[in-house]
């Protein structure tokens, strides 16, 4: 959630403060799913379901 904006400013910010780019580069925002709304209902559903998307694209742990 936030703008594009807002998360390249905290990357920029976390890197000065010695974050390494490999942890820079899994922050995520904001949710890539389009809804064209803004009620907390519908936003709550929408990171959901960017939450469920990125949990399936994850490789499965071993046995």
């Amino acid at each position: 959630m936030g703008s594009a904006a807002k998360v390249a400013e905290l990357r920029r910010v976390l890197q000065a403060e010695g974050f390494p780019t490999a942890e820079l580069i899994r922050l995520r925002g904001p949710t890539r799913v389009i809804i064209n709304s803004r009620t907390p209902e519908e936003i709550a559903v929408s990171v959901a379901a960017e939450l469920i998307t990125v949990r399936n694209a994850a490789p499965e742990a071993g046995p």
